[in-house]
């Protein structure tokens, strides 16, 4: 990560993170330095702060709250953060305590923004987790063969989601929305410059 980081410095190119780590606090000096000539987007993905719940569904993960503070020095530095509390699971990450205290602790921690998007269950993914469930959460496979009738989840909760997840926002007043990393315009030269 070292060498990509320096040859990123220096052709000054911007930068986006996406990650479940907390391995690239080992780079923070490189990526304020990259920070400094080009944009840096840092995102983490969560979904519960319930560790038990989130050794299950991320078992190779680092703890939750340990993303988001790694996430606060990354916004100390300057970089551009964000919150990507994708997929929200049904009747396992969804509980109104879970809701409620990632997005307070986004807020308090000032990690930026914060997207939420419910869990997709499409193609084979449907079997796999479908197994998932039958392993740690047998008592659900009834709901979610009504929630999952087709990949996407039911529309009535996902109306309903999304009220609460509204409401979340207006509440911790983060409307804040997430804008991709671009590079810095360069001027386009023509055949015909050199006749300028």
């Amino acid at each position: 990560m070292p060498k990509v980081l320096k040859s990123f410095i220096t052709k000054k190119n911007p930068l986006v993170i996406i990650t479940k780590s907390v391995l690239i606090l080992r780079d923070i000096e490189l990526i304020n330095e990259l920070n400094k000539v080009a944009q840096v987007s840092i995102l983490i993905s969560v979904s519960t702060l319930d560790e038990t719940k989130r050794k299950l569904i991320e078992p190779n993960s680092a703890p939750t709250i340990e993303r988001m503070k790694m996430l606060r020095e990354f916004r100390k530095i300057g970089c551009q953060t964000g919150v990507l509390f994708m997929p929200v699971i049904p009747h396992i990450s969804d509980d109104d305590d879970n809701l409620n205290e990632i997005y307070r602790l986004t807020k308090e921690y000032d990690l930026g923004s914060i997207m939420a998007w419910p869990l997709h269950l499409r193609g084979n993914t449907k079997e796999v987790f479908y197994k998932f469930l039958t392993k740690h959460f047998p008592e659900l496979l009834p709901k979610y063969r009504l929630l999952y009738k087709k990949g996407n989840v039911s529309k009535e909760y996902w109306s309903n989601l999304r009220s609460k997840l509204y409401d979340l926002q207006c509440k911790y007043d983060l409307f804040s929305t997430y804008k991709p990393t671009s590079p810095s315009p360069t001027k386009q030269l023509t055949l015909f410059d050199k006749y300028d």
